[in-house]
């Protein structure tokens, strides 16, 4: 049977396969406001954000809430957090838009795994016990990802 990809519409934690690490944000217990998207970091096992798996046109987008926030021009609002990156392979969460470095390929392992792919880099999610970026892609561990609901 071939390895299902997350649900949309549904939440997970994301798990490293190398570190059993999870994508969260620094402060991820608390509300905090930021002006600039604040980086992700990996935090420890049942510690990361919980993410929304949201489909786009091509790939998909992972939402998440909670912790991260932003203050509105208009009035100060939670716009909550989408997965991000960029060309110098930073990993951040950043307000909602519709833009191709908010987009990610998924590529399973055959193990319950997938490898994370920003459509607008090709380059994949990695990542090591300390921090969290992008690379090209490999088969390494680093590499892999699990979703927990």
């Amino acid at each position: 049977m071939a390895q299902q990809p997350p649900e949309i519409g549904r939440e997970y934690r994301i798990q490293s396969k190398a570190t059993g690490r999870e994508l969260a944000t620094p402060n991820r217990g608390g509300p905090g406001f930021w002006t600039d998207a604040p980086h992700v970091v990996p935090a420890g096992e049942g510690e990361g954000v919980l993410w929304e798996v949201e489909d786009a046109d091509i790939g998909y987008r992972f939402k998440t809430g909670g912790p991260f926030r932003w203050e509105d021009m208009e009035g100060g609002q939670n716009l909550g957090g989408r997965l991000d990156s960029n060309a110098d392979r930073q990993v951040y969460a950043h307000s909602a838009n519709e833009g191709a470095y908010q987009k990610w390929r998924l590529f399973p392992d055959g193990e319950g795994y997938w490898q994370l792919v920003n459509v607008a880099t090709g380059l994949a999610l990695d990542g090591t016990p300390e921090d969290i970026y992008t690379m090209a892609p490999n088969d390494g561990a680093y590499q892999r990802w699990r979703f927990i609901p």
